[in-house]
C-alpha cells in the first residue's frame, strides 16, 4: 500500500542495538585494521570470548579470514583465525603448537548482505565453542593457545597468508572470561560501554581518524 502524504516519525527502543545503524567498520579491500600482537597475545593465552557483528559485502571465496593472526612457525601451527570455507560457513581454527590445526565449523552458511553475530569462547584445558546469532553451532576440546608474536591480529585479512574478506563489522568485543550462551544472547543486541573483563570494545561510532 502507498503511504499517504504526511509527516512520519521513526523510532527505536532506547538501548537496543541494531548493527550498522550508527558507525561501523567498512573493510572494502586492501584494508589495514589490526591489534598489535604484544597486546592480544596475553589475552588469548587465557580464557577469552570474542564476538562481533559482520555483514559480508561479497562472496568471500575459499578460507577467507574474518579475523586472523594464524600461521606456521618452523612448521608448527600457531595463533587463531575465524575463516570462511568455500561454502560460506564459519570455522574457528586454533594452532596447536604442532603440525595439525584444531578447528570447529558452524555448518550453516552466512548469507551475503545479511548481518550475523559471531562469537567464540576459548578456555585452555577445556573447550572452544562457536556461536552464530546466539546459537551454539559447534564445540571441541582445547588444550592451550599456541602463541604467535610474529603477526599482528588483523580484522578482515590474514597478514601472514595474504587473504582477505570484504565486509562491514560492528560492535567488536573481546572479554578475558568465558561468556555463557545466555550472556551472549542477552548482550548481542545491546550497546556496551563497560563491563567486567571487557578488554576491547570497538563500537566504530567515533570519527574516522584512521585509528580504532
Amino acid at each position: 500500500a502507498n503511504l499517504e502524504e504526511a509527516v512520519y516519525y521513526l523510532a527505536w527502543e532506547e538501548g537496543i542495538f541494531v548493527p550498522g545503524r550508527g558507525g561501523a567498520l567498512s573493510l572494502t579491500g586492501g584494508h589495514q585494521a589490526q591489534i598489535p600482537s604484544s597486546t592480544i597475545e596475553p589475552i588469548f593465552s587465557g580464557d577469552f570470548t570474542l564476538e562481533f557483528w559482520v555483514n559480508l559485502s561479497q562472496d568471500p571465496g575459499n578460507n577467507a579470514p574474518l579475523i586472523s593472526n594464524h600461521g606456521r612457525i618452523s612448521g608448527n601451527s600457531t595463533g587463531f583465525t575465524l575463516e570462511m570455507p568455500d561454502n560460506n560457513s564459519v570455522s574457528a581454527v586454533f594452532g596447536t603448537g604442532g603440525s595439525p590445526w584444531n578447528a570447529i565449523n558452524s555448518g550453516a552458511a552466512l548469507i551475503v548482505g545479511e548481518w550475523n553475530h559471531i562469537a567464540v569462547t576459548a578456555s585452555p584445558g577445556d573447550m572452544i565453542k562457536l556461536y552464530v546469532n546466539g546459537e551454539l553451532k559447534n564445540s571441541g576440546t582445547y588444550n592451550a593457545y599456541a602463541p604467535n608474536s610474529t603477526w599482528d591480529f588483523a580484522l578482515g585479512k590474514s597478514i601472514n597468508y595474504g587473504g582477505e574478506s570484504n565486509s562491514v563489522m560492528d560492535e567488536f568485543r573481546i572479554w578475558s572470561h568465558i561468556k555463557t550462551q545466555e550472556e551472549i544472547v542477552a548482550q548481542m543486541h545491546s550497546t556496551i560501554t563497560s563491563g567486567t573483563d571487557l578488554v576491547f570494545n570497538y563500537t566504530f561510532d567515533q570519527d574516522d581518524d584512521g585509528t580504532l
